[in-house]
């Protein structure tokens, strides 16, 4: 039976079930085997973490006169009889907070809110911006001029939830929109919800090449989205301040990959085969608060996919110059070539570039200039490491900018309880 969405009961809308579009069917067809990977993957790390029996484990990170740690690994997991994924993974433990005058119950107490109710909503910044200049001139080559305008530009992540499943029942449902930006309580995901599908966007997600700051750099702005399932499997809820091992609260997701999506990026945000996220908010016996945000996902087999078929070339274009919107007319094609036995998309200039470079080198690009595979992928670990690092820093910010995070939402502020920065 194809799978029907309906608005969600709570919205007061004509109950009257919708079919899925193309879109919304290939997504929500791998909710289920990418969430039963992604917690594979996270049960096998808490295993591995606790006896630290990673096959290769390296530190690829330092920060400078703060208490930051963790480490990061390769290794093979096991996710299905006879399936045996490579992985690799990146586990920052960041400091977050110290109490100053807050008594030990009530600290963490809002430790736990605001991990568990507020910290998706707030994940993203909006950095200072010019006032446009009322003067400016208007036209085709207004961009050229030195007027200031007014742009927006946004470091962090982006969270929006898009569709839930309530415990109990089988209906898919969608969020309104209005309400898309204020990501639910996760602790609502033990109760209330079997799952929510969402898609986060990454901001100033931009490549640099040479790596090197101090050099003149060619920056490729990237504007990427990954699709997620939070689930109960990664929540924990353990206020115990002060006793024991502290308070934990905890969330996370599963990387959720659409069953077929044109395009020739093969790697990277929204195209992981699996993995997962967690935000592990700590409260040590001292009140000291760290967060520890274990990612783990596929290693890549490629990077890109370029295809030699030409009839793929024109799907890739018409997806491309269409911004995607050409997708509901490509996905049945798609879905049809699919079925075609033996189909091959293409090959990766990448890997293959690399693994030329290295026979007619004779191995000294990698020895000597670090260019391999494996380099590659941990270039990737440092750049999650920076991009998560600075958001949890931007984050920091709002968390001490409010007095008290018990407070009744009304007394909150806005952009903070529905999770959109005006």
């Amino acid at each position: 039976m194809a799978m029907q969405i309906s608005e969600p009961p709570s919205s007061g809308a004509d109950r009257g079930e919708a079919p899925l579009d193309w879109r919304e069917r290939n997504l929500l067809s791998q909710v289920d085997p990418c969430l039963r990977d992604g917690v594979t993957l996270f049960q096998w790390w808490q295993q591995a973490d606790r006896t630290r029996s990673f096959a290769k484990t390296m530190h690829l990170v330092e920060v400078l006169n703060r208490p930051e740690e963790g480490y990061s690994f390769f290794d093979r997991v096991e996710l299905d009889p006879g399936r045996v994924m490579p992985v690799m993974g990146d586990v920052p433990i960041l400091f977050y907070d110290r109490p100053k005058g807050r008594e030990e119950v009530r600290w963490c107490r809002e430790v736990e809110r605001f991990a568990l109710r507020y910290f998706l909503r707030i994940t993203d910044q909006r950095l200072p911006q010019a006032i446009p200049d009322k003067n400016r001139g208007m036209g085709p080559l207004d961009r050229l001029g030195w007027c200031t305008r007014g742009f927006v530009s946004r470091e962090g992540f982006g969270f929006k939830q898009l569709y839930y499943k309530l415990r109990g029942d089988d209906q898919i449902y969608r969020f309104p929109k209005d309400q898309r930006t204020a990501i639910i309580d996760t602790r609502e995901l033990l109760t209330k919800y079997e799952w929510v599908v969402g898609k986060v966007k990454i901001f100033d997600f931009d490549l640099a090449f040479p790596m090197d700051p101090s050099l003149p750099q060619v920056s490729v702005p990237l504007d990427e989205e990954q699709y997620i399932i939070l689930s109960s499997d990664f929540v924990t809820d353990a206020p115990q301040p002060y006793a024991g091992d502290g308070g934990s609260f905890s969330f996370g997701y599963a990387m959720l990959r659409p069953a077929l999506d044109p395009g020739i990026l093969a790697y990277g945000p929204g195209q992981f085969e699996a993995g997962f996220q967690v935000f592990d908010f700590f409260v040590a016996r001292d009140g000291r608060v760290a967060v520890r945000m274990p990612f783990v996902v596929n290693r890549p087999d490629r990077i890109l996919d370029l295809s030699l078929d030409p009839f793929d070339w024109f799907l890739d274009l018409l997806y491309l110059v269409t911004a995607g919107r050409a997708g509901y007319v490509i996905g049945p094609i798609e879905e049809a070539l699919e079925q075609i036995p033996f189909r091959h998309r293409g090959f990766d200039p990448i890997f293959t570039g690399i693994r030329l470079l290295n026979i007619a080198t004779l191995g000294v690009a990698a020895r000597q200039f670090c260019i391999s595979r494996e380099q590659l992928e941990k270039l990737f670990l440092i750049f999650h490491f920076k991009q998560y690092y600075s958001m949890l820093v931007g984050t920091l910010q709002t968390w001490r900018q409010i007095a008290d995070w018990l407070a009744p939402e009304q007394d909150l502020p806005p952009w903070v309880v529905n999770g959109a920065s005006s």
